[in-house]
């Protein structure tokens, strides 16, 4: 589960746009040394073509076969020319003497039988056993488990594809934390991604998850938070045969008594839920359902999570369409990994009322000047869902000092400040404040500034919004400053 002041989010280094630059240097590199000869040579990766009588010709879709068996190099080439040129020379710098003849166009053909993409559907998040192409079984051979804090002990592994899963054994929830934070601040995102594993694991009943939701609420109120909106995907929360109808109501339970106990100590906050459906994964339909079937048990909107690149949003369009009729509000996570197109199609295309991370939004700003979507952003007060803290481990900021989310504060964005997760980025609000103040210079007034956006923004009815801004917010401040 996440917790927010105002809502969640972090983001991804932005390194779509740094290509497109270096593609352009490479390119205007290419035509001055062209210019420089009498007559043009259109160059590829197999060589060069110099047509003759001033003629032109083009390369395209070139593909190469390389063999090497220590001693002798093969290539097989294949590539498309065209142009207006009768006659032209063909170029190719080897390094010894070479034989040359005619290829069999039937190896490109097998080539593309063997790389073909296989599909395969799962309805589960982590993988499991005979989840191709993944492999489980156990403890096995190899390097050495990831190392564990004092009073944390790593008891076995497990290899899925790529990755190395940790099984943990714990008595001092302290150390426990301390491991969590650990590996999410080691910049190795097998260590990151095992964290996650664990935190599901103990998410998969009745108990766990009532426990777990009562104890986020207490520890929000502990915080100083008045207001939040906790997002989780119910389909990960199935493997201990509760349905996804139940997942709700259990955590909607154990959210309850937490506000009634936070209420009973005299620290009050009101916790609502987002339902998320996962885009990689096809409930999503499934989860908007649940979102408007608990609209008035607590559950105060919808969003998707996962991972943005090929998957867009609006490949869920028919759920989004179907909140849209039903007036459940929704966020959606875009402009983290995937950039500006993520952020168009989820306002424009899908109808997002809010965009979860958003950072990429500083790609249509060109010194302080904003481009026509981040002008719309802006001016239509879309609230934008930034966890600084999340934000550096994932790599997104170098810096607290340098992240986006002041400039964009400073530019007139609604941006909200968030805690993204709790225990794997060993936060709260009010460390993500302090950073803030004292890295980027922050002020009360600014805080006070993203607090009252985030209440602004929030999926639950404007009196109740305003009520708590006046009231509590604005109050709150007023006797800090």
């Amino acid at each position: 589960m996440r917790g927010m002041v105002g809502f969640l989010r972090g983001l991804r280094a932005r390194r779509k746009g740094l290509r497109g630059r270096v593609a352009a240097v490479l390119l205007m590199v290419l035509a001055v040394q062209l210019g420089s000869l009498v007559a043009p040579a259109y160059a590829c990766g197999c060589g060069a073509l110099l047509p003759g009588d001033q003629r032109m010709l083009a390369v395209d879709r070139e593909a190469s076969v390389v063999r090497w068996d220590g001693a002798q190099e093969q290539i097989v080439m294949r590539l498309t020319v065209g142009g207006d040129a009768e006659r032209a020379a063909w170029i190719m710098p080897v390094p010894h003497r070479a034989t040359v003849r005619l290829g069999d166009p039937a190896l490109f053909d097998q080539l593309a039988r063997a790389t073909a993409p296989l599909h395969r559907t799962r309805h589960h998040f982590w993988p499991q056993d005979g989840d191709w192409p993944l492999t489980t079984g156990g403890d096995t051979a190899g390097p050495p488990p990831p190392r564990a804090a004092p009073g944390v002990g790593v008891i076995g592994r497990q290899r899925l594809g790529p990755f190395e899963v940790a099984r943990l054994t714990a008595t001092d929830p302290g150390e426990l934390a301390a491991w969590y934070f650990e590996a999410a601040n080691s910049g190795d995102l097998v260590r990151y991604i095992a964290t996650f594993e664990h935190t599901l694991a103990v998410m998969q009943t009745r108990e766990g998850l009532l426990r777990t939701a009562e104890e986020y609420v207490l520890d929000l109120a502990a915080d100083g938070v008045v207001y939040g909106e906790v997002r989780y995907a119910p389909e990960l929360n199935v493997n201990g045969g509760l349905s996804l109808a139940e997942v709700v109501e259990t955590v909607q339970e154990g959210l309850a008594a937490g506000m009634a106990k936070a209420a009973a100590a005299g620290t009050p906050v009101r916790v609502g839920t987002l339902l998320c459906g996962m885009r990689m994964f096809d409930r999503v339909r499934e989860a908007a359902d649940l979102a408007v079937a608990f609209r008035d048990a607590g559950v105060v909107g919808f969003d998707i999570a996962g991972a943005e690149d090929g998957f867009p949003p609006a490949d869920h369009l028919a759920a989004f369409e179907h909140l849209r009729r039903e007036n459940v509000p929704f966020t959606i996570h875009a402009g983290e990994a995937h950039g500006l197109p993520s952020i168009h199609q989820a306002l424009q295309v899908c109808g997002a009322q809010r965009i979860g991370h958003g950072v990429r939004i500083t790609d249509d700003i060109v010194d302080g000047k904003l481009g026509r979507l981040a002008g719309w952003v802006r001016d239509r007060r879309v609230a934008l869902e930034m966890c600084p803290t999340s934000n550096l481990q994932t790599g997104a900021a170098t810096s607290i000092a340098e992240h986006p989310i002041t400039a964009l504060k400073d530019l007139g964005f609604r941006v909200t400040l968030n805690t993204d997760n709790r225990l794997v980025s060993g936060t709260t609000m009010t460390r993500e404040m302090s950073l803030l103040v004292e890295e980027a210079g922050w002020t009360v007034e600014d805080l006070r500034t993203v607090t009252v956006n985030a209440l602004k923004s929030a999926f639950v009815p404007f009196d109740e919004c305003n009520a708590l801004i006046e009231e509590v917010v604005l109050p709150g401040y007023a006797a800090a400053l």
